[in-house]
């Protein structure tokens, strides 16, 4: 039995590599907490995978019909999700899984190594497009006003005046993605003081510390299982003052913590502020999980970051009445054209995994010609915080009031 140690060093490590090539003759573990780049080795992903399938799912899940909204708002509220059954048919899983293929088939012709925009072959569906959302598809568009989504959307809320903030959501391919760090998709802790002042983080308000002011409703396209990259929720920690975990700090019971199983045509409602994080498909398909995110009235971010009027007039006509009003602050004005074609550097790489993309082939040059572009995402600047001591990190604080594109 061979079990990889978050304290092992490089050596030891490269040892276990080793000892795992060697596996076809016995059972191996590896621990969940240590694989990051070593997941490209397909020992290694053997291993893991029937790790996963004994180990894997917060079984406590509970998940809740579409009739009962109220429970689904206690449990939304409690935990910071929900996995609501029987939102979408099968036909609709159908309509909105060939458009999701499509988009996925574009950016790869832009990004042949899969390199990814959120890890080795992970993407956020909505980065890619200039519009940063994908409503300007008819079959995205369609998911904003579902009889299956609303009751639980208004007990959530309090209220049925909630806006729809844009379209985004994720896909992550079979055989080379690794677990994603645990983060929050919003990273600043103050909201920024209108006054004008040298501490950008005097702001008498903490954004864990409103209510709910973004939910973001993902649909499973397919079954999630403890294998194909059931996403990871840290349960009660969308208003936790605590400082998140990075990979190798993470607790192996956070490690395991993922929606799963859940059935295809079923949503996850999530409060973005929650601990989250993308874990590794080791099944035979992509996983895909487009999503709708709303706001509640009351609430705008700064300069309206990242709400963009991405919906045509003519996607807008084919929704319901109920449907129009909620996109009325991201439909196009009459006579604006919505430009929604793919950017020419869908690529955005991640420095908690820099290691990953050598495996995959990227030199230093590389890299850099990458970092100059802008296209490396930072963690230790974006994921700041200015409390510390809690899982022995200390992060650069970081002041920018932006949000980042949703998982």
């Amino acid at each position: 039995m061979v079990t990889y140690s978050t304290t092992a060093t490089g050596v030891i490590l490269h040892l276990a590599i080793l000892f795992l090539h060697m596996c076809g003759a016995i059972q191996c573990n590896v621990d969940p907490r240590a694989v990051t780049c070593e997941l490209l080795e397909p020992a290694v992903q053997d291993a893991l995978r029937e790790d996963l399938r004994v180990n894997n799912c917060l079984r406590e899940v509970e998940i809740v019909s579409p009739e009962d909204a109220t429970r689904a708002a206690r449990l939304f509220h409690r935990d910071g999700f929900v996995v609501i059954d029987n939102v979408i048919d099968a036909e609709t899983i159908e309509r909105v899984k060939l458009r999701v293929e499509t988009i996925a088939a574009d950016i790869k012709a832009l990004d042949p190594r899969g390199l990814g925009n959120r890890g080795p072959k992970r993407y956020s569906l909505g980065g890619p497009h200039k519009t940063g959302s994908l409503l300007h598809y008819e079959e995205i568009a369609s998911l904003v006003d579902l009889p299956a989504i609303r009751p639980a959307l208004k007990a959530i809320f309090g209220n049925e005046r909630y806006v729809v903030r844009g379209g985004r959501g994720d896909y992550n391919l079979p055989g080379g993605s690794t677990y994603q760090v645990l983060h929050s998709d919003v990273w600043s802790d103050f909201l920024v003081d209108p006054a004008v002042t040298e501490f950008p983080d005097s702001g008498r308000l903490n954004y864990r510390n409103l209510p709910i002011f973004n939910v973001v409703v993902n649909f499973l396209l397919g079954n999630l299982t403890a294998l194909n990259a059931p996403i990871r929720q840290i349960p009660g920690t969308q208003n936790s003052q605590r400082v998140m975990p990075t990979l190798d700090d993470e607790p192996l019971w956070m490690k395991r913590s993922t929606l799963c199983p859940a059935p295809a045509g079923a949503a996850i409602i999530r409060d973005p502020r929650a601990w989250h994080g993308g874990t590794p498909n080791l099944g035979d398909a992509p996983r895909m999980m487009p999503n709708i995110e709303y706001y509640p009235s009351w609430y705008r971010y700064q300069d309206n970051g990242q709400m963009t009027r991405s919906m045509p007039r003519d996607v807008y006509d084919t929704l319901s009445p109920f449907g129009k009003h909620i996109c009325r602050e991201v439909v196009a004005e009459p006579g604006e054209e919505v430009d929604a074609s793919l950017k020419d550097d869908v690529i955005l790489l991640y420095s908690d995994v820099m290691p990953c993309y050598k495996r995959l082939g990227l030199t230093d040059e590389d890299i850099e010609t990458f970092r100059k572009n802008g296209q490396v995402y930072d963690y230790e600047l974006t994921q700041g915080t200015t409390r510390e001591g809690f899982y022995r990190r200390q992060k650069t604080p970081s002041h920018s009031s932006q949000q980042k594109d949703e998982l």
